[in-house]
């Protein structure tokens, strides 16, 4: 008898990206691979770490919580992690790297079970009992506008210069002629460029909520995510970490408004990464 094939997977860069490379992994699954993932963790300045086994609990196609992720700590984590790779790619022959930014692939995933069968919040009875969490929830037209600056920012950025004032013009007022009374969650992570974009947004103040850090919570992207999520309706920007917000969103007849392109390199193009019922702007 045959073994199972082997793969290994890399988990890397943010949030968003891993979401997508352990979905690929959990394609890979289904058709009858067996799969391994490496992550090498990352810590911020506190030694806190928020990469997807943080932030998420991880199901495999079977419904059992994942143990296939290989994310070793402590002092020699790192040359364990090399090991691995070495391992992966000369013994075993398959070690697989790429960000797997495609709808298609999301969409192939949840043809009969829904993403939220494959991950969920670890920290989700937290994030509920937050004030942000209960005005969204009050909210009967709740939009989130994910404003994106920071490392999308600075001359020669594939992600610079997509995202801009007149985008988040026409996103809001497609919304206000479709949708009654929005009110409008905005997420940043740089609020000095978020500045620059909302001013002017011909948007009155009663009519939008600017989402300010938690001080428990401020370093957790889970929490921002979340909210994103349960938001009605979603303005994103070309981001992984928007479009999961946007995703995750179970409502079944959510406006889900998108930039007219994804890069400045058009990989991926935003014919690839856009779900068939997403509006594009």
């Amino acid at each position: 008898m045959c073994s199972m094939k082997k793969t290994y997977i890399k988990i890397f860069a943010g949030l968003g990206n891993q979401i997508f490379q352990y979905c690929y992994g959990l394609l890979r699954q289904q058709e009858g691979i067996n799969v391994h993932y490496i992550l090498a963790k990352t810590y911020d300045k506190n030694g806190n770490s928020y990469d997807i086994t943080d932030v998420f609990n991880l199901f495999d196609i079977n419904g059992a919580l994942a143990n296939n992720i290989f994310s070793p700590m402590g002092k020699f984590s790192n040359l364990r992690i090399i090991a691995k790779k070495i391992f992966a790619k000369y013994i075993i022959g398959s070690y697989e790297t790429d960000f797997y930014q495609k709808a298609d692939y999301i969409e192939k995933l949840t043809t009969k079970k829904s993403i939220h069968d494959y991950i969920s919040f670890r920290n989700k009875e937290i994030y509920m009992q937050t004030d942000f969490f209960k005005q969204i929830k009050n909210c009967k037209n709740s939009v989130s506008m994910h404003i994106r600056g920071g490392d999308y920012l600075g001359e020669g950025s594939p992600f610079s210069g997509i995202c801009t004032n007149e985008y988040y013009k026409n996103a809001i007022r497609y919304l206000k002629e479709r949708l009654e009374n929005p009110h409008f969650f905005i997420f940043t992570n740089d609020r000095d460029f978020c500045k620059s974009i909302f001013n002017p947004l011909e948007i009155k103040k009663e009519d939008y909520t600017i989402i300010n850090d938690d001080s428990s919570l401020k370093d957790d992207p889970g929490y921002d995510l979340f909210l994103m999520s349960t938001c009605n309706n979603n303005i994103i920007a070309n981001s992984t970490y928007s479009w999961w917000g946007a995703y995750l969103n179970k409502n079944e007849d959510k406006l889900v408004i998108t930039p007219d392109k994804w890069t400045n390199t058009n990989t991926p193009s935003l014919e690839e990464i856009k779900p068939k019922n997403w509006i594009r702007l």
